[in-house]
């Protein structure tokens, strides 16, 4: 069996969706696309999906898979594993290599009194209008009691923010703003990242090249969160 994940622009799932099942209804059916999803990274709610996936196992007709999907969808990404013949394993690890398209996690540390505003910032590059967060926030548990433990943001490797053609760039502008003069951001750092979203528009940016340089040494790993209590 060949573990086959598919990933689609969510404007272009449902080309996908119907010419699968009219290739073969009983083989293929409807929905297939049907997880919500950012990317590669699988979120919560329809509401925050720029794109569907899925995953199958396949044992012997991944090319016409390929073939109908590429066929449908010019922006389709599909990721064939190796195969596997250990039913047991299959079970397993059909969802983690699902969700290994999306990398490790990253966890970046940020002002409480701002987090929540970099994170709907960041929402309305990708959902313009819905004020969704981008990526959830991790509090520490001891916070209350340690206020320099700070909320994290967790993200992950291989994320990214399709900035929408109609992206409102002004909240994110304005939370950085307030990161610069708390000197938590330089201005260049601020600069570059307005202008780096104004120059995306219409395309995908990874999340993990946006982190300023001046953060960069204080993202973590799921293992270092776990270590500094975020998860215990």
């Amino acid at each position: 069996m060949i573990s086959v994940c598919i990933f689609a622009p969510i404007d272009e799932a449902a080309a996908i969706n119907a010419a699968l099942n009219d290739a073969d209804p009983i083989k293929y059916g409807p929905d297939n696309l049907s997880v919500p999803m950012r990317g590669m990274v699988r979120v919560e709610s329809l509401e925050q999906a720029t794109y569907l996936g899925c995953h199958w196992w396949i044992s012997d007709y991944a090319d016409d898979v390929v073939s109908i999907c590429s066929a449908a969808s010019p922006n389709v990404r599909i990721v064939a594993s190796e195969e596997l013949l250990d039913a047991e394993r299959q079970d397993a690890s059909g969802f983690d290599l699902f969700d290994s398209q999306a990398g490790d996690y990253i966890f970046v540390p940020a002002d409480p009194r701002l987090i929540q505003g970099l994170t709907v910032g960041l929402g309305e590059l990708a959902t313009p209008q819905r004020g969704l967060p981008y990526a959830p926030i991790i509090e520490h548990p001891l916070a209350a009691e340690y206020p320099f433990l700070w909320p994290l943001l967790q993200l992950r490797s291989e994320d990214v923010v399709p900035i929408s053609l109609a992206a409102n760039s002004e909240p994110l502008t304005q939370v950085l703003e307030a990161f610069v003069q708390g000197g938590g951001l330089t201005t260049e750092e601020r600069d570059g990242i307005v202008g780096a979203v104004t120059a995306m528009a219409g395309q995908t940016v990874r999340i993990a090249d946006m982190i300023p340089a001046s953060w960069r040494p204080f993202v973590m790993d799921k293992q270092q969160a776990t270590a500094a209590g975020y998860f215990s």
